[in-house]
């Protein structure tokens, strides 16, 4: 009997991506099938650019591009059905957000591991996200170059340091406040000051206590409000734009103060 797969394409942002790669990767080490990802690469989505697997899961986590995968479009055993014929070529319709086949918007693009285990290949296209993105992240690692390029920026910081990150696009922080905030706890040091948008960034920088040293360790372009990852940028500027995602991440996560809003004004 051959192998059997779950092809996972979510069409989502880093978060969302991740955490539909999570619920993909539970259930085919469950089953035992192979998880095959396929990038998007309009998004902040894309995976194998800048991950690999670790040793033990290689073989486990392939691209759709591995030269040994079998066909997708011959398989006769697919789940959702509509697909037989046409996995790499299928069309979509959004609505009630989630994604459905065009061709029959009665069909949801994604699969149940319970009743459809028996199928050769499950096919998942949704977005949606939470918190249980960082468990798939446990699985794999960046790849060398980036964590190269990582390490150099994060070396320009000092050694202690805050952090702040205010997500001012499609979601947006009550800047006023949370500039309160950080001006109770800091008279003075340094403070890393991550956001989405350049405007926002900009402000706290020049409105942070006069004795606060600002640092930044990414170059976020002024896309006047809009959200990075629907911005149509060609492949370099994306490149960059997830780069510089994964360089404030990490330098947030190295921080030993970090500055949030409550929910209810914005989102970290």
């Amino acid at each position: 009997m051959g192998e059997n797969y779950i092809y996972c394409r979510p069409p989502a942002g880093l978060n969302d991506s991740l955490v539909q790669k999570d619920w993909c990767w539970r259930v085919a080490k469950r089953q035992k099938r192979i998880l095959i990802i396929e990038d998007n690469t309009k998004t902040g989505g894309s995976f194998w650019p800048y991950f690999r697997p670790k040793p033990a899961f290689e073989g486990q986590i392939v691209p759709h591009t591995d030269p040994s995968l079998p066909d997708l479009d011959s398989m006769t055993s697919v789940v959702p059905a509509s697909l037989i014929g046409r996995v790499s070529s299928f069309e979509i319709a959004y609505s009630n957000r989630r994604f459905w086949d065009a061709t029959d918007t009665t069909v949801l693009l994604s699969f149940d591991p319970r009743k459809d285990a028996g199928a050769q290949l499950l096919v998942h296209f949704q977005c949606g996200g939470g918190q249980h993105g960082k468990r798939f992240l446990r699985d794999v690692k960046f790849k060398q170059h980036v964590a190269d390029e990582i390490l150099l920026r994060l070396s320009k910081l000092p050694d202690r340091y805050s952090a702040v990150h205010i997500r001012d696009t499609d979601y947006q922080t009550d800047t006023d406040k949370l500039l309160r905030k950080i001006a109770f706890w800091m008279r003075s040091g340094d403070l890393l000051v991550c956001s989405d948008n350049r405007r926002t960034l900009e402000r706290v920088r020049g409105e942070v206590p006069y004795a606060v040293r600002t640092h930044t360790v990414s170059d976020v372009p002024d896309l006047e409000g809009r959200p990075l990852h629907s911005a149509a940028f060609g492949r370099e500027d994306r490149h960059n734009a997830n780069m510089d995602m994964f360089c404030d991440l990490i330098g947030i996560a190295a921080a030993r103060r970090i500055f949030t809003a409550p929910h209810s004004l914005g989102l970290l």
